[in-house]
């Protein structure tokens, strides 16, 4: 990992945000239908 470039490490860095972004996303849509399935209980 010595020729590590700016442009690898914005990539990265772009890819890891993403992941964080839609992991955040999906655990949002599963609580969301948590609470519903308790709602309509």
């Amino acid at each position: 990992m010595e020729n590590l470039t700016a442009v690898d490490g914005g990539a990265a860095l772009i890819i890891i945000i993403s992941a964080i972004l839609a992991f955040s996303r999906g655990l949002v849509r599963e609580l969301m239908a948590i609470l519903g399935w308790i709602g309509a209980a």
